[in-house]
């Protein structure tokens, strides 16, 4: 599931004009992206995304009794930083 959804962990494309050589278009050039890349899809996972049966893992597991948003896990115990929305005030007419 996880090498189809993130194109960083798709096998090489093999290159027609070259012989046996690879190109890994979008490998990660730093080896602790795919470590953060796993980290956040198992939390998704196990967390966010619901089941046939209604629940998420950790739900089946006792560890959380609902199923968490994405704001939850991202500003965990506090509201998002979502901006006040404030009215727009129209331009002055000309004469």
């Amino acid at each position: 599931m996880t090498r189809r959804l993130f194109n960083a962990f798709e096998r090489p494309v093999g290159i027609s004009s070259g012989h046996n050589t690879v190109w890994h278009g979008y490998a990660p050039y730093n080896p602790a992206m795919v470590q953060t890349y796993l980290t956040i899809f198992r939390v998704v996972n196990n967390f966010i995304l619901i089941g046939n049966d209604g629940k998420t893992p950790a739900m089946r597991l006792g560890i959380a009794n609902e199923p968490l948003r994405y704001e939850d896990i991202l500003w965990p115990g506090q509201r998002g930083p979502w901006p006040k929305r404030s009215r727009r005030k129209g331009r002055k007419m000309v004469a």
